[in-house]
């Protein structure tokens, strides 16, 4: 899959020392996560186009998702 649909569970915030807060997710927001296929990454950005690592595909082909985030069955996939 090239993309998957995931919803927060909880509100976080990312940050680093260099660059301060790198990207802000509210509980109950839902994304639309793109998979970046050389590291079988799964990506999205915040409301300030930030981005947000949301998991990863294994060896065996399954995609493990952050402890933040639930992955939204087809049926709940509201945006093409």
């Amino acid at each position: 899959m090239k993309h998957i649909y995931v919803k927060s569970v909880e509100s976080f915030t990312v940050t680093n020392n260099v660059n301060g807060v790198v990207a802000e997710v509210k509980e109950g927001e839902e994304f639309k996560a793109t998979l970046y296929e050389e590291t079988e990454e799964y990506f999205t950005t915040d409301s300030k186009k930030r981005r947000v690592y949301v998991g990863a595909v294994d060896a065996e082909g399954v995609i493990n998702i952050e402890d933040y985030f639930r992955l939204l069955p087809v049926s709940e996939n509201k945006r093409s």
